[in-house]
């Protein structure tokens, strides 16, 4: 399992390429584990690779099979959500 927010980071250093060469693959892969506990930004990260095609083969569907919904339980989802009772 690990940490999933260490592992999003993981993600993101691979991605970006910050101090080891830029690897979409790698990046993939952290991003995976991250997402399949259901951390909402590796989920994000994820369906964009997918959607580009980068580090994976593009795939609109292979984002959510595997992984929780991105809005599914998730204390992150939850916090980017507008709050319902909020008046303008």
């Amino acid at each position: 399992q690990g940490n999933a927010e260490v592992q999003y980071f993981l993600g993101q250093i691979y991605y970006e390429g910050r101090g080891v060469p830029q690897d979409y693959a790698e990046s993939v892969k952290w991003y995976r584990k991250a997402a399949d506990q259901g951390y909402i930004f590796a989920q994000l990260a994820l369906a964009a690779m997918y959607e580009s095609g980068y580090g994976v083969s593009q795939d609109y569907v292979k984002p959510t099979s595997g992984t929780t919904s991105p809005l599914q339980n998730s204390p992150q989802a939850m916090a980017l959500e507008p709050s319902k009772t909020a008046t303008v």
